[in-house]
C-alpha cells in the first residue's frame, strides 16, 4: 500500500474569496486550502533550545503590559478570574463546555492588498525591458478565543499564519475583522471597486482588530479590540481557562471556522500528546511541537481553540494530515489534525505582552538536550498517564548563559527557576517552552545533578547576547 502524506495549515478562503494569501494551517479556502511543503517526524526527545513554553500549567502566574495595562490570571483546574469577571466550568459534560466556550470563540478575516511588479524582456537583439504593476486584494479567513478582557480591551489569540499575508511577506495590511458565535457575517465582495479590485462587505457585526504581535516561530499572534465594539455586539463574552492537564486519549473538542463557512463543533481525541511537525510558510519551514489529534479539522479551523471535556483550553488548531493510500480495495484518506500545545500558546501570549513591540523573542541558553532514559508512569487516581525523561545536556555552547552557569555536557536537569519561579524539567521540549518566558535581564538559576548529586547554579542575568528577535 502506497502511503502520500500531505499537510496544510487550516487558513482558509471562503468559497466567495479570491487571493493568494492561503494557509490551511486551518484557514479555509475554496479548495480546501493550500498543500505548503511539509514533514513530519516524531519527537526524538532532542531539545535544540529554539524556544516554546513552560509546563507548569497548575501555577498561578500573571503577566502585564505597561502600553496596554492588561493583567490576566491562569489559575487553576477550576476557576479562572479576570477583570471581566469570574468564569467557571462545573461540570464535565461536554454538551455544557462547548456552550460556554462558544463564547470565547471568534472568526477572523484579514486583508491585505498586494502590489506585484512584473519585468518583462522584450524579443530581439535591441529588446530592452518593460515593467508592470498589478494590483490585488486578498482576503483569508480562520479562527481565534478570546483570551482576555481588561477595563478597555478583548484580547485574541489566533495562529499567526491566519493574518500573515504571503504574498507581501508580512501582517495583513488593510483589516483584521472577528466575529463572534451567533454573530458570523456573510462576507460578500460587492460591485464596488477600488485599485485593488473587489470591495468588500464586512457588515456591522465585524469588530476591528489591531495586531499586537506574533511570529511564525510559534505560530501564535495576539490581537486587541476594543472592549465596547466587542460588548456592543455580545456583553456575556468570556475568556478561555488554560489547561495543560490532558493525556493520550484525552477527549479534544475543537471549535473554529470550519471550511470558511462559520463557526461549527468537531469531536475526538488527542492521539499523541506530543511530536515534531516541519511546516513551511512562504520561504521559511519552522518545526513545531504539537499534539496529534483523531479529530475531523479543515481549512478555517487554524486559530481555533481546542478544549478538554471540561471546557479547559488545552491548545490551538493549527494544520491537518491526510494520508492518501491506495490498495487493492481501492482509494482512501484518513485525516489527521494537529494542535499547538497550551503552554506554548501561554508562554508566547507571555512573551508578546512582555515586550508588546509587534515581535516574540526567544531566549537561548547555549543547550541542547536529550532524553536519557524515559519511562510511561500512569496514576491510578487520575486515571492518566505521562511519559517521563531524563534531560540530560549533549552540548553546551562556547560563550552561552549555560556555560558561564557552569553546566557541563552529562548534567541532569530537574528544574529551571525564572524571575523566582521554578519550572520542572520532566520532559526535553520543557527547556524550550521555559525559554519563551525568559526574557533580558530575567534571573535564571538551572537545577541539575551531577554524578548523582543535586546542585544548582548560581544566578545568572540574562543579556541581549541570549535574545533572538522572531
Amino acid at each position: 500500500m502506497k502511503k502520500i502524506l500531505k499537510i496544510t495549515l487550516c487558513t482558509a478562503m471562503a468559497a466567495l474569496l479570491t487571493g493568494a494569501c492561503v494557509f490551511s494551517a486551518c484557514t479555509d479556502t475554496s479548495d480546501g486550502g493550500e498543500i505548503v511543503n511539509v514533514t513530519t517526524n516524531e519527537s526524538t526527545g532532542t531539545s535544540s533550545d529554539t524556544g516554546s513554553s513552560p509546563s507548569a500549567s497548575d501555577e498561578t502566574s500573571e503577566t502585564s503590559s505597561d502600553e496596554s495595562s492588561a493583567s490576566y490570571v491562569y489559575n487553576d483546574n477550576s476557576t479562572t478570574v479576570n477583570n471581566s469577571g469570574t468564569y467557571s466550568v462545573t461540570t464535565t459534560d461536554a454538551k455544557y463546555s462547548v456552550a460556554e466556550n462558544l463564547l470565547s470563540a471568534v472568526t477572523i478575516y484579514a486583508s491585505s492588498t498586494v502590489t506585484t511588479t512584473t519585468t518583462v524582456h522584450m524579443g530581439g537583439p535591441n529588446g530592452g525591458t518593460t515593467s508592470y504593476t498589478t494590483n490585488e486584494r486578498e482576503v483569508y479567513t480562520g479562527s481565534g478565543v478570546i483570551y482576555n478582557i481588561t477595563d478597555d480591551y478583548v484580547y485574541i489569540v489566533t495562529c499567526y499564519h491566519v493574518v500573515y499575508c504571503e504574498s507581501n511577506e508580512a501582517v495583513a495590511n488593510e483589516y483584521i475583522y472577528a466575529y463572534l458565535y451567533g454573530s458570523e457575517y456573510d462576507v460578500q465582495a460587492t460591485s464596488e471597486t477600488d485599485t485593488y479590485g473587489s470591495v468588500y462587505d464586512y457588515g456591522n457585526t465585524a469588530i476591528e482588530c489591531d495586531f499586537i504581535g506574533g511570529s511564525w516561530a510559534e505560530d501564535v499572534a495576539v490581537l486587541r479590540a476594543d472592549k465596547d465594539d466587542v460588548f456592543a455586539i455580545n456583553d456575556g463574552v468570556q475568556s478561555v481557562t488554560f489547561n495543560e492537564d490532558y493525556s493520550a486519549g484525552s477527549t479534544a473538542i475543537a471549535i473554529g471556522n470550519y471550511a470558511g463557512e462559520g463557526l461549527s463543533v468537531t469531536k475526538g481525541s488527542v492521539s499523541v500528546v506530543s511530536e515534531d511537525l516541519d511546516l513551511t510558510l512562504g520561504s521559511t519551514t519552522n518545526t513545531f511541537r504539537v499534539m496529534r489529534l483523531d479529530i475531523d479539522i479543515y481549512s478555517g479551523n487554524s486559530g481555533g481553540g481546542l478544549f478538554d471535556s471540561n471546557g479547559y483550553y488545552i491548545g490551538m488548531v493549527n494544520a491537518m494530515t491526510k494520508y492518501f493510500a491506495t490498495e487493492s480495495s481501492g482509494y482512501m484518506y484518513y485525516d489527521y489534525g494537529y494542535a499547538i500545545p497550551a503552554t506554548v500558546v501561554k508562554n508566547s501570549i507571555d512573551n508578546i505582552i512582555h515586550y508588546y513591540d509587534g515581535y516574540m523573542y526567544t531566549a537561548d541558553l547555549g543547550i541542547e538536550a536529550e532524553a536519557a532514559s524515559s519511562k510511561y508512569v500512569y496514576d491510578s487516581e487520575s486515571g492518566t498517564g505521562s511519559i517521563t525523561e531524563s534531560v540530560e545536556i549533549t552540548s553546551v555552547a562556547s560563550g552561552s548563559a549555560a556555560e558561564t552557569m557552569g553546566l557541563e555536557v552529562g548534567d541532569i536537569i530537574t528544574a529551571i527557576t525564572v524571575d523566582g519561579t521554578e519550572y520542572a524539567v520532566t520532559r526535553t521540549f520543557n527547556i524550550d517552552d521555559i525559554e519563551l518566558l525568559i526574557y533580558e535581564d530575567s534571573s535564571v538559576t538551572v537545577s541539575y545533578t551531577r554524578g548523582g548529586t543535586a546542585a544548582e547554579t548560581s544566578a545568572y542575568t540574562v543579556t541581549s547576547d541570549s535574545i533572538s528577535k522572531h
